[in-house]
């Protein structure tokens, strides 16, 4: 089955806005559409996206009607998640997917929404969209450890991206290049997102078929310890995945995933420690210092699409257009 892919999106047309996780804050969710109304799009909220019920936004009955009623809507034009934070698994089996089949729409969203990234592409082979959220990432007044989460950098590549039907060339929004641990060049197609997320998918009905196919792999985390995330690479190394379907790994960011003082572990102190020497020999292109993940700077990483990455050049691509 070849890739399915959605309109890209106009200035005046509709972004709907779900909350399929955990619930939102309601001041920064409206800052967040207020930022999108500014720069020339209407906006309409889902029925449950506001709602909160043991933490997370409405029961897992009313998160997936939310995203098949926005799927179905034809007044709806695209699909942003306000948030992540935890509950995308619970409602994989609730999604309509031949209505996502029937009504190919950007979505878009990342942390906790890789589990419908992955659900999504192995049911529909739709291309998402791994990108800045409106609670999270378009609220201007937002900060998070006294830090201002707004980037107008990521979401000028954000909207740039999503408006053009032509194929994308990643740069980092900060202007940083990016580094290498293995070097090659590999082609595949771009499946992942967060790194403990995607695991709990893995050789499930949810996860992209594995056979018969070659991947490039995109990971990055938060709040991680060093030794959990040697823990994912192993398995995926014991697994034979590496080599035989993924053919090539983008590293994003790990943030906070470092030991702080005093903390005791087996295994390296820093992620970056961890990753390096568990990546640079299984001879396949590792791309590193992709700004791709938790961080303020954010890449918009067009999940499903056929990608190539060359670690000669420290260059990473995508071979088709993502939009129509």
């Amino acid at each position: 089955m070849s890739n399915l892919k959605a309109k890209s999106l106009e200035k005046g047309q509709t972004i709907g806005i779900i909350s399929p996780a955990s619930a939102c804050n309601k001041d920064d969710l409206i800052k967040g559409i207020e930022y999108l109304e500014s720069i020339g799009y209407k906006t309409k909220i889902s029925n449950n996206a506001l709602k909160s019920y043991n933490g997370y936004a409405g029961t897992d009955e009313e998160r997936a009607s939310d995203i098949n009623a926005f799927f179905k809507d034809d007044t709806i034009d695209a699909i942003f998640c306000s948030r992540g934070g935890y509950g995308s698994i619970r409602i994989l089996d609730k999604i309509d997917y031949d209505i996502i089949k029937s009504n190919n729409k950007i979505f878009a969203g990342y942390s906790d929404i890789t589990s419908l990234h992955l659900s999504i592409y192995q049911k529909t082979k739709l291309i998402t969209f791994h990108a800045p959220m409106v609670d999270t990432d378009m609220s201007i007044n937002k900060v998070k450890d006294g830090i201002s989460t707004f980037s107008k950098e990521s979401l000028n590549m954000m909207f740039n991206t999503l408006s053009s039907n032509h194929n994308i060339e990643y740069k980092n929004p900060d202007n940083t290049n990016f580094e290498s641990i293995s070097d090659g060049i590999a082609k595949g197609t771009l499946i992942g997102g967060n790194f403990i997320v995607m695991m709990s998918s893995i050789y499930t009905e949810y996860f992209p078929e594995l056979k018969n196919n070659n991947y490039i792999l995109y990971i990055e985390e938060i709040d991680e310890k060093p030794y959990k995330i040697d823990r994912m690479i192993s398995t995926l190394i014991n697994s034979k995945l590496i080599g035989n379907a993924i053919k090539g790994i983008v590293v994003g960011d790990f943030e906070n995933c470092d030991l702080k003082e005093g903390e005791k572990a087996t295994g390296f102190k820093t992620a970056k420690e961890t990753i390096l020497e568990r990546l640079s020999n299984i001879n396949i292109p590792v791309l590193t210092n992709i700004r791709c993940g938790h961080n303020k700077m954010k890449l918009t990483m067009a999940h499903g699409a056929e990608v190539e990455i060359d670690t000669y050049k420290k260059t990473f691509r995508t071979l088709e257009n993502v939009l129509i």
